[in-house]
C-alpha cells in the first residue's frame, strides 16, 4: 500500500515539474517579438560600425543590417551622395588671355618667384642668356606653362633700336648676315623642347634681319609671336602685339594694363600681353587670376586654341 501511494506521488510530482517547465519556456518565448521590436528601433550606420573580433549570429547579424538599410531614409541619402560622382558646373568662356613673362630662367630667384604665383597656363619666355635653359624648360611644363624661347631683334638706326642693347646674342640690324646667323645658332641651340618662339623687336621699321629670323623659325616648324609697336610682318601665322609693360611700369600702369587685356579679351575673344617678372606685376597676378575668373575669361598660352562661346 505504501509502495502504490509512492508511485502515484513521484507520478504527480512529474506532472507538476512538467507543468512548470513548459510555462517558462512559453513565457521566454512571447518575450522575443518585444525585444525584436527593440532590436528594430535601433539604427547603427553601417559606416560606423567596428566588429573586430566579435562573432555575431548570422541570422541576427543579417537582420540588424536589413533594418539598417530599409528603416533609415537618412541613411539611404548618406549613400546616394558618396555614390554619384560629383559633376563640375559648365562655365561658359567669354574670352582667352595669353599672358607672357619674358627674362623667364635668367635668374634662378625671380624664375622661382614667376612660379610661386600657381598661375597656370602662363607663356613663360625663355631668355637666350639662362645658364640652365633645360632645367627651367622642363620645370615651365610641371608648373602647368608653356616655355618658349625669346630672340631679341632691333634696328640700330631706329630711334628705340638705338639706345637698348639685347647682349651679344640679339639679331641687328646693320651687322653681318653670317653673325646674325651664329647668333640666333646658339639661342636655338638652348630652346631644346620650347613650344615657340617670342620675337622682341625694337623698330621703327621692318628690316632685313626679320626675315632672316622668320625663315629660321619657320624651318624649326615653330609658332611665332612678335612684341612690338610696328607689325613688322605681314604673315597670318604670326601671333603681334604691341601690348607691354617693362620694369619702370607704375602700379596704376600694371592696373591699367591687365584691365586692358580683359576688355581686349571679351570685345576681340582673345588678347595677348607681354609682362616682364618684377615683383609688382608678380604681386598683382594672383588678384588679376580673379578678375579673369570673374569675367568669364582663360588663360591660354600662346599657340593654343582659342574658340570662346
Amino acid at each position: 500500500m505504501k509502495r502504490s501511494f509512492s508511485i502515484k506521488a513521484f507520478i504527480i510530482t512529474f506532472l507538476v515539474l512538467c507543468l512548470a517547465l513548459s510555462g517558462f519556456v512559453y513565457a521566454k518565448q512571447s518575450s522575443l517579438p518585444s525585444q525584436r521590436d527593440a532590436l528594430h528601433s535601433i539604427v547603427i550606420p553601417l559606416s560606423d560600425t567596428y566588429l573586430g573580433d566579435i562573432q555575431l549570429d548570422d541570422d541576427l547579424s543579417q537582420e540588424s543590417v536589413e533594418v539598417d538599410i530599409e528603416s533609415s531614409e537618412e541613411d539611404d541619402d548618406v549613400a546616394l551622395a558618396v555614390i554619384e560622382e560629383p559633376v563640375e558646373p559648365t562655365i561658359p568662356v567669354k574670352g582667352f588671355v595669353s599672358l607672357v613673362i619674358y627674362d623667364f630662367g635668367l635668374s634662378d630667384r625671380v624664375s622661382e618667384a614667376v612660379l610661386e604665383t600657381q598661375i597656370k597656363n602662363l607663356t613663360l619666355a625663355l631668355s637666350p642668356y639662362s645658364r640652365r635653359p633645360s632645367y627651367w624648360i622642363d620645370t615651365a611644363f610641371q608648373f602647368e606653362s608653356n616655355p618658349w624661347g625669346s630672340i631679341y631683334v632691333y634696328d640700330s638706326d631706329s630711334s628705340e633700336g638705338s639706345i637698348q642693347d639685347y647682349g651679344p646674342l640679339a639679331v641687328r640690324s646693320g651687322l653681318k648676315k653670317d653673325l646674325n646667323q651664329r647668333r640666333m645658332d646658339i639661342a636655338f641651340k638652348s630652346f631644346q623642347d620650347v613650344q615657340g618662339i617670342m620675337m622682341f623687336f625694337n623698330g621703327d621699321k621692318a628690316v632685313p634681319e626679320l626675315s632672316d629670323v622668320y625663315n629660321r623659325v619657320k624651318e624649326k616648324e615653330l609658332p611665332l609671336a612678335v612684341s612690338s609697336k610696328v607689325s613688322p610682318f605681314d604673315s597670318r601665322d604670326v601671333s603681334f602685339t604691341d601690348m607691354r609693360l617693362d620694369y619702370t611700369s607704375t602700379a596704376a600702369e600694371v592696373d591699367s594694363f591687365f584691365n586692358d587685356l580683359i576688355v581686349q579679351a571679351l570685345t576681340n575673344g582673345t588678347s595677348i600681353g607681354i609682362v616682364p617678372p618684377s615683383p609688382l606685376v608678380l604681386k598683382k597676378l594672383p588678384e588679376w587670376q580673379k578678375q579673369l575668373d570673374a569675367a568669364f575669361i582663360q588663360m591660354a598660352p600662346l599657340g593654343a586654341p582659342s574658340n570662346p562661346s
